[in-house]
């Protein structure tokens, strides 16, 4: 949908273009955890993310007229509810409001790309929090009885940290030969530069599981690494009296709920003179499908 206010000279065809153009970056932008999570569509105020329980065994059957057992496999039901984010970007009349849309300007790439940052945020406000569960989402579950384990690597992050993240998902029947669930982590810039010292992560004398990129680590231990700035006025991974929250997951660990995608709508301010504003709206929600596909790896901000 798009829509402009009476009395612009800009059409409703070049709103609609300039949407597309902020959908087409959004996906160049792309989000890092929407690619590797499940995404499903909904209209109502909330969702209920359907999920089934683990511990299916098949039982001893061989004595003549064997009793049937039958099993029990548990149901799991977990709330998304969206949220309605926006963006508004204020527009003087004296201005050429063509220059918002020229494509060589780049606003549709800023939007689209802040629209994104939202949507990790939310991403990971729900690996990291309670969920609401049961049939009629009467129960909140916090991330530790959920079963999200935390690793310290306060003294220092090492390799060694990597080995116990994986151990913790082995043991958890995610991310083994028989799961191919692939293996994330997020982390900032400090965290990648100690990695890349550790020879451990770097020397095939060690390991043969890594790999670069034009000078960065794109893999260490089993785990696809994904990075975000540090020093970010509102940095994405959680830092509290300088001990930064770094997320590990599975594929899958996440499912993000969509209401409604971007949507773009040029307005006029009533409040003001000869003013517009550009307003991007988008609805989404998420939660966490599993806890035991989550961990926290605490680290300092000058590790």
């Amino acid at each position: 949908m798009a829509t402009n206010p009476a009395g612009t000279s800009i059409d409703v065809t070049r709103i609609q273009e300039f949407t597309d153009m902020v959908h087409l970056a959004a996906e160049q932008e792309e989000s890092r955890l929407r690619p590797v999570s499940e995404v499903k569509y909904f209209s109502g105020k909330s969702m209920a993310y359907d999920g089934l329980g683990a511990g299916l065994e098949a039982v001893d059957a061989n004595s003549r007229f064997a009793v049937n057992d039958f099993a029990d496999l548990a149901h799991t039901r977990r709330k998304i509810t969206p949220q309605r984010w926006q963006l508004s970007l204020p527009w003087d009349g004296r201005d050429n409001l063509e220059a918002l849309f020229d494509i060589q300007n780049g606003y549709h790439k800023k939007i689209a790309a802040a629209m994104m940052r939202r949507f990790d945020r939310t991403g990971f406000a729900a690996l990291t929090g309670s969920v609401l569960t049961g049939e009629n989402f009467e129960t909140t579950v916090t991330a530790v009885n959920d079963g999200v384990i935390s690793v310290d690597a306060e003294a220092g992050l090492t390799y060694e940290d990597l080995l116990t993240l994986d151990r913790n998902f082995i043991d958890n029947d995610h991310g083994t030969d028989l799961d191919s669930a692939e293996k994330f982590l997020a982390i900032t810039g400090q965290e990648h530069e100690v990695l890349m010292k550790d020879q451990k992560l770097t020397s095939q004398d060690y390991v043969r599981d890594y790999f670069m990129e034009q000078g960065r680590m794109k893999r260490a231990s089993g785990f696809n690494l994904i990075k975000y700035a540090a020093n970010a006025a509102n940095p994405m991974l959680d830092v509290d009296t300088a001990i930064r929250t770094c997320v590990a997951f599975t594929k899958g660990a996440l499912c993000f709920g969509i209401q409604k995608e971007i949507n773009i709508e040029l307005r006029r301010d009533e409040t003001r003179v000869d003013t517009y504003y550009l307003q991007a709206t988008g609805s989404f929600g998420a939660v966490r499908t599993e806890g035991s596909r989550v961990q926290l790896l605490t680290t300092t901000e000058a590790s």
